[in-house]
């Protein structure tokens, strides 16, 4: 590493070994992601093993706000020089159900269920969307998989949340429901 950081010109500066403070902005940057990341598993009630997928949804939103440090400024705005609609944000871990077309439900079905009386949709939680499309990743707890859907129907329970918020003593969480 520091033979190809010495032929391309590139400075390197080694922090000590377990001191975070001399690594400044990456660790506040971290240290705020996965505050937000936690605060998301523990509200939605999923399982720490989708803290990637939490990561990666406070990341989302906090390029997505404005930025106190560069004049109240958006990220995303001074990066891709567009604007950017968050009517498609929904709540973190809220229930979401994927419809399932009739190719789906031919083929994801066992032979002996009536295609006429199967479901018409999946229920999973909504866990971030697509940086590609439109699309929303939805999390399947019975598969355990992220799945991208389209026009997903989702079921927004405010009280819930709020109150699951709100809540001054959490119950802890067993390691059958976290999966630890």
């Amino acid at each position: 590493f520091k033979e190809h950081c010495t032929t391309h010109g590139v400075s390197t500066v080694l922090s000590s070994p377990f001191i975070h403070e001399e690594n400044g902005l990456a660790e506040i940057v971290f240290r705020d992601l996965l505050a937000v990341a936690r605060t998301l598993l523990l509200t939605a009630g999923l399982p720490w093993d989708l803290w990637p997928l939490a990561v990666r949804h406070a990341a989302w939103l906090k390029n997505r706000k404005p930025n106190l440090d560069n004049d109240g400024l958006i990220p995303y705005i001074e990066v891709y020089q567009k604007t950017f609609s968050l009517a498609h944000v929904r709540v973190f871990g809220c229930v979401a159900f994927q419809w399932l077309d009739d190719y789906q439900r031919r083929t994801q079905l066992p032979e002996y269920v009536s295609k006429s009386l199967s479901d018409r949709s999946r229920k999973m939680h909504y866990v971030g969307h697509c940086d590609d499309s439109t699309a929303y990743l939805l999390w399947d707890p019975v598969s355990e998989s992220v799945y991208r859907s389209g026009k997903p129907h989702f079921v927004e329970n405010f009280d819930d949340v709020g109150r699951r918020i709100s809540s001054p003593m959490r119950p802890i969480r067993t390691s059958e429901e976290t999966g630890f």
